[in-house]
């Protein structure tokens, strides 16, 4: 073919494809046709044209040059087994728009487009997540700031439009924004729906190393179809064993209060039961909470009970299989057991060295209430340098509510006789099922 006769016939290509794409009200809020096309061209085709004359406008008044950007996710919304709607966010790097576009053949229909005047930002994501167990996925779409956070709006399919089902706020104007910002989605109650969590607004940097302004994780729970917020966490976190990076993650944390118990949660693996972790350590300020003998294939949850500094740093270290998982939640202790360990009878005494003398004690759990606990046992700390732990764990068994209940087995500490004892200085961990 020659050269003439080749342009001639990208020509006659071209013309015919302007002649077949056309605009009609066939089908919901329009269609729009054309030779075989991608999605990704599909969705082009959509892009809002007021978000175009925003852009020029703005560049007219002297801003910056037009922009335009757009991400989709092909999806499943009726349960059909086709992939027939595009989830769309469309920005011009200030405003922005969602859309949702069915494909039929060679065409696509505009079918939903959220009223959301304070949609906004420089990029977007589409994600697809089953939030609520239902087989079907609800819809993330998430616009950056130029900081660089992402607002996430959270919807679920109705049939025929989007509903917004994430936390949500209304201004003066009665205008919709939402709450969230960065979340995650965890099963955190192991329920079968993910809770949404909001990761804390840090503080800068040279304030960091203190407890003042503390924020804390929100998490909203899914009821009802809406996502409302049930309670914040001093810390929350998720760790995956991955090849090729460290098995050893550390994170600060900070609380306002140190004279209650918190709670430390660890959940092993995910929401399904799959991916548990069977080797692994856990941290707390220096001290072994959770050592390798806790974990394995049967375990899906410890619970911990501790004491915190203003100011903490939890260590997970995974060690087997790779890719398995832990989740750590740290708050205050709930209604519930409220087990202190002390009133400890002296068993025996044996002489170390001149100075060390071997101290055998058993101890007493106290249960404040109002809950019962069973299975509980504890492990001991000391924070003097004079006082060595030389065996420090205990079994109490099940402990009910205003009951004391005295260690089946003891705890031995080794102490330099020249240096006082002080029983504050020994700082338990209680473990309950």
């Amino acid at each position: 073919m020659n050269l003439r006769r080749a342009k001639g016939h990208m020509q006659v290509v071209r013309v015919l494809t302007i002649l077949l794409m056309v605009v009609s009200p066939v089908y919901g809020l329009g269609v729009k046709e054309a030779l075989a096309q991608t999605d990704a061209q599909l969705v082009e085709q959509f892009f809002p044209q007021a978000l175009v004359d925003e852009s020029q406008a703005r560049f007219d008044r002297g801003g910056p040059p037009p922009f335009r950007t757009s991400a989709f996710k092909a999806a499943d919304l009726n349960g059909s087994g086709t992939a027939e709607f595009l989830i769309a966010g469309y920005t011009n790097g200030f405003s922005a728009t969602i859309r949702v576009l069915r494909k039929a053949n060679n065409t696509a229909s505009l079918v939903a487009e959220p009223n959301l005047p304070l949609l906004g930002g420089v990029d977007s994501q589409v994600e697809l997540l089953d939030l609520d167990g239902d087989g079907r996925p609800e819809i993330i779409i998430s616009f950056s700031s130029a900081r660089g956070n992402w607002a996430n709006w959270v919807f679920k399919w109705t049939g025929t439009t989007l509903n917004l089902m994430g936390p949500s706020g209304v201004d003066e104007e009665g205008d919709v924004s939402t709450l969230l910002a960065n979340a995650d989605f965890e099963d955190l109650d192991r329920d079968g729906k993910l809770e949404a969590i909001n990761p804390p607004e840090l503080s800068a940097p040279e304030i960091r190393n203190t407890a003042q302004d503390i924020n804390k994780f929100e998490v909203f729970k899914l009821t009802n179809g809406q996502y409302t917020l049930m309670t914040t966490l001093n810390f929350f976190g998720t760790f995956v064993l991955q090849p090729n990076l460290s098995p050893v993650q550390s994170h600060d944390f900070a609380v306002e209060r140190t004279d209650i118990a918190y709670l430390v949660k660890i959940l092993n693996g995910d929401s399904t039961g799959l991916h548990r972790v069977d080797n692994a350590v856990v941290t707390l300020n220096g001290m072994i909470i959770a050592s390798p003998e806790r974990f394995g294939q049967t375990v899906a949850e410890i619970n911990i009970l501790v004491l915190l500094q203003q100011m903490n740093t939890l260590s997970v270290e995974l060690r087997s299989p790779v890719r398995g998982e832990l989740t750590v939640l740290v708050e205050p202790q709930p209604a519930g057991p409220n087990i202190t360990i002390g009133d400890y009878t002296l068993i025996s005494s044996v002489r170390f060295s001149r100075t060390l003398f071997d101290y055998t004690y058993k101890a007493k759990a106290t249960n404040a209430g109002p809950g019962g606990a069973q299975g509980v046992t504890a492990t001991v700390a000391s924070r003097s340098a004079a006082t060595t732990v030389v065996e420090g764990s205990l079994t109490f068994g099940d402990v009910g509510a205003g009951q004391v209940v005295t260690s089946s087995d003891t705890f031995t500490i080794r102490q330099d006789r020249t240096v006082p004892f002080n029983p504050t200085n020994l700082v338990w961990t209680v473990f309950v099922q």
